[in-house]
């Protein structure tokens, strides 16, 4: 599922030669230790990386009118892959970012000194720029309430928009602290992307009493138990036995059929496009809200084809 677990894994699988694919896991191929694609060759994933989230990230900023930002990000491979993908990206566009607050893992119980820090850079961009120019990015999970509960009232950081991620959107953690992530919005991204098959999909998962519909993860296993169960058999079919390597290069041809239609399926979480990693390069991201009465709300969707924001 995480990144870690991939890392601590890949040994074992690449000299084992066993195929994986992972539904949810969005570390950037170096923060995983790898130099070469070949280093990755048994390792596939599902789901879109944390480069193809601070697009959306990105093109979030830019349509809000966001002139300048802070940062803060927990200091672990995700955190500081996710700041230094986003970096560069938001330095081309002209974004100020004034400054950064690298907090550690596990996160601290008191969070007062990272406050003070970026209170302090806040109040400095404020001279500058209007409150509604102005963003506070966090790369964080569900300690991003811990930080904003012990933020206080009158405080510049509750003045201005919060940006989240995938770590933070949805968590119920956020809605126990909403009288603050309500105020600040904490718009978060999270990999959403529907396919073809997805209506009929969700209505079976409503008959037999699942819930509303599957989580976007469990639709990124789904396509992918597709996608090794047809390569399977076209291997299988063309060397009369099953061979890893075969796999290995069976699977992206395989992806790219499947996610045409052309097996008779459609996937449900959409087209699914892989890239020399073995890592998916495609799809939409929802953007999550909180809202005054402490509900998770959709507040648009960063559509990966049209590079641009629907706004609901």
């Amino acid at each position: 599922m995480g990144s870690g677990e991939v890392k601590n894994v890949m040994g074992y699988v690449q000299s084992n030669k066993i195929i994986i694919v992972s539904p949810s896991s969005t570390a950037l191929p170096h923060l995983l230790g790898l130099t070469k694609p070949e280093d990755k060759k048994y390792i596939f994933r599902f789901v879109g990386s944390d480069d193809l989230q601070t697009e959306a990230i990105e093109a979030e900023i830019k349509e809000l009118g966001i002139k300048a930002v802070l940062i803060t990000y927990i200091g672990n491979a995700w955190g500081k892959g996710l700041f230094d993908t986003i970096k560069p990206k938001l330095e081309n566009a002209g974004v100020e970012i004034k400054g950064y607050v690298e907090y550690p893992e596990p996160p601290p119980a008191d969070f007062s000194p990272f406050i003070a820090k970026l209170e302090g850079q806040l109040n400095e961009l404020l001279q500058v720029y209007d409150a509604s120019e102005v963003a506070v990015i966090a790369f964080s999970y569900e300690e991003v309430a811990t930080m904003l509960a012990q933020t206080k009232d009158d405080s510049p950081l509750l003045k201005v928009l919060w940006l989240g991620c995938d770590g933070t959107a949805l968590s119920d953690k956020v809605l126990e602290m909403c009288e603050k992530t309500s105020r600040v919005r904490l718009l978060s991204t999270l990999f959403e992307s529907r396919g073809g098959a997805y209506d009929e999909l969700a209505k079976k998962y409503k008959q037999k009493g699942f819930g509303d519909s599957p989580y976007q993860y469990a639709l990124n296993a789904y396509d992918a138990a597709w996608v090794l169960v047809l390569s399977y058999i076209e291997v299988v079919k063309e060397k009369g036995n099953y061979d890893a390597d075969a796999m290995n290069a069976k699977i992206p041809e395989v992806t790219e059929k499947y996610s045409k239609g052309e097996y008779g399926i459609m996937p449900v979480s959409g087209y699914i496009k892989l890239n020399e990693w073995g890592d998916r390069a495609s799809g939409d991201y929802a953007i999550y809200e909180v809202t005054k009465d402490c509900r998770w709300k959709t507040a648009g969707l960063w559509k990966f084809v049209e590079q641009k924001i629907e706004w609901y």
